[in-house]
């Protein structure tokens, strides 16, 4: 194996364990090591994007972002607050 194969056997098995023992979201470890091969040369552009040539794949990915943002700001809860309202009583509930 040439040193590409051991470079990607590391980054694969450092991003399991970083899931593993850490509480750094699994997105940003998975990013992280897409990053370092796609700095080191191992993978080209076209193949690190490929997995997003879905177009579900990228309208679940816009989502996500609008939706972490929405409820980041607080969004979220001004909608539901004045969609559902506040109950008086348990009954109106």
């Amino acid at each position: 194996m040439g040193w590409e194969a051991w470079f990607t056997l590391a980054v694969v098995l450092g991003c399991f364990a970083m899931m593993a023992f850490t509480w750094v979201s699994a997105d940003i470890i998975m990013s992280a090591g897409l990053t370092l091969l796609l700095v080191s040369g191992i993978l080209l552009p076209e193949e690190a994007l490929a997995g997003f040539a879905n177009q579900g794949m990228l309208t679940v990915a816009v989502l996500y972002i609008v939706v972490s943002g929405l409820t980041e700001t607080g969004a979220v809860g001004w909608i539901v607050q004045h969609i559902l309202g506040r109950p008086g009583s348990t009954r109106l509930a």
